[in-house]
């Protein structure tokens, strides 16, 4: 199993977690996978993204490697009566869901050893921010032991 073979199978996992939950105000079908930077801006939903994989310490015979995906929760313009607070339940849910894990991920000869969750950034942009579209991101990572070819 390669780099891209071990990515693939922890996206999935994700996609596959994220659309089996209840997210208020979202159905199956607003979870979406899209590659990072957006070509159109989404106006609704969770968007699942690839992002760049990181190398750890590892061990004599396997290399420790930290496959990443940004999900972002867009939605139109923040209500101020629920704003903050369903912003903070969808990331508690999430950070729930994925924090300090083992989520499954499916690998044939390699070990999934861990997934964490931290808070991350999104550079709006002018159209985001024009139409008034909030978003709120989370990073995702999992610590995936591999052995050398």
């Amino acid at each position: 199993m390669g780099k891209f073979d071990s990515h693939k199978a922890f996206m999935d996992r994700v996609m596959q977690m994220l659309k089996a939950e209840r997210f208020e105000g979202l159905q199956s079908s607003d979870i979406q996978l899209m590659d990072f930077p957006f070509a159109t801006m989404p106006s609704y939903g969770l968007i699942v993204s690839p992002i760049d994989e990181t190398e750890s310490t590892g061990v004599n015979d396997a290399d420790d490697i930290r496959y990443g995906v940004q999900v972002v929760r867009v939605r139109s313009a923040v209500n101020p009566k629920d704003g903050i607070g369903s912003r903070c339940k969808w990331r508690s849910k999430v950070r729930d869901m994925f924090h300090n894990k083992r989520i499954g991920v499916q690998l044939t000869d390699a070990c999934e050893i861990i997934t964490k969750v931290r808070h991350g950034t999104i550079k709006i942009r002018r159209d985001w921010d024009r139409n008034k579209i909030d978003s709120s991101v989370l990073i995702i990572t999992c610590l995936i032991r591999e052995p050398r070819n």
